[in-house]
């Protein structure tokens, strides 16, 4: 990963934000940014940093622009654009965001998105130290915008990596500091931070707490989702609101309830629209669900296909899912041969 932070040199990862986003769509955005991306305006930016109040309206929406763009890019399986994307102007803006001028708290705002986008990154390629600094970095950018959608969305970048670092506790007081601002947040936001508040409570052994988080997640949940002011940095949508569900379910011990939400979405026949990573995402969680359910049939069937499809996409994390799981049912049927033969999948 390029180096982004202006601060150090290096710079900070459920993704597929836009989730609701049509196939005709994203390919619309997706080629429409290419020429958005080639037209960053480098001596505006110089101009800037020598003198931020040169930062004009123009300007402004001109990266706000890139940001979403790149947004956009992270519902597609060209995730690694972005890492390209962000050192050509992340570094400057945050530079701007840094000097007191009329338009800092606007540059802070970006500022902080782009740490988010690079944390996704980071994330992608399971380089768990770049995120966690970059989730800080919009963390700090955050507070500058005065921002509390972006600071709870730093906050919750922060949480999540917790929990795919097998770090329940941390992952819960983390979350747990978003809670002073959960009343000044948008809808979704909202019913994204307690989500991730009963899946990690339920880690933490916490079921009773994992169970009201869960109703409040639902019952905060908006019905204009995809109109949220949010929409963009909250990872969250339907699909998320059931991929929650399921997580938490698991965490219970409930592997039936748990199939039940992941088969609202269904990563094999998707029900909903959802991205590609999304869909392999569903088929990882759909097979950890099988093996709790004692299902071998079942979850060969679905490890094969999502390897196959972490493959395609080239996805790293999505293919050290599945292993994860191809090594949890090795433990459970230890002796059975059309077991042992899945590891060829992983070792080819």
């Amino acid at each position: 990963m390029l180096p982004l932070s202006p601060e150090s040199g290096s710079y900070f990862a459920a993704h597929d934000t836009l989730r609701s986003t049509g196939p005709m769509k994203q390919a619309i955005l997706f080629a429409g940014s290419a020429k958005l991306l080639t037209s960053i305006d480098i001596d505006r930016l110089a101009a800037a940093l020598v003198k931020p109040s040169n930062m004009n309206e123009a300007a402004l929406e001109h990266f706000t622009a890139l940001n979403e763009q790149c947004w956009v890019i992270t519902n597609t399986s060209e995730l690694a654009t972005i890492d390209q994307i962000l050192p050509t102007y992340l570094p400057q803006l945050a530079a701007i965001a840094r000097q007191s001028s009329k338009n800092q708290r606007a540059a802070a705002a970006l500022t902080a998105q782009g740490y988010l986008l690079a944390g996704l990154v980071a994330l992608d390629q399971l380089d768990y130290p770049n995120m966690e600094r970059y989730s800080q970095l919009a963390v700090e950018y955050s507070k500058t915008a005065g921002d509390y959608n972006l600071q709870v969305a730093a906050f919750k970048q922060q949480a999540t990596m917790y929990l795919i670092e097998k770090e329940p506790y941390k992952a819960l007081q983390t979350y747990q500091l978003t809670l002073p601002f959960i009343n000044r947040i948008s809808p979704l936001l909202r019913s994204r931070i307690y989500q991730g508040l009963a899946n990690a409570a339920a880690r933490c052994d916490q079921n009773t707490e994992a169970l009201r988080y869960l109703g409040l997640a639902h019952e905060t949940f908006p019905s204009d989702w995809e109109k949220d002011p949010s929409f963009l940095y909250a990872d969250s949508g339907l699909s998320v609101l059931h991929m929650y569900d399921g997580l938490t379910y698991l965490d219970l011990d409930q592997p039936e309830k748990a199939w039940q939400a992941f088969d609202n979405v269904d990563g094999l026949n998707p029900k909903i629209t959802i991205g590609e990573t999304t869909q392999l995402e569903f088929m990882n969680l759909q097979a950890k669900t099988a093996v709790a359910m004692r299902n071998q049939e079942l979850t060969r069937n679905l490890i094969e296909i999502a390897v196959a499809k972490a493959d395609a996409l080239n996805c790293k994390w999505g293919r050290t899912e599945a292993y994860e799981i191809y090594q949890q049912a090795r433990l459970i049927w230890s002796n059975e041969s059309q077991i042992k033969t899945l590891g060829q999948l992983f070792y080819k």
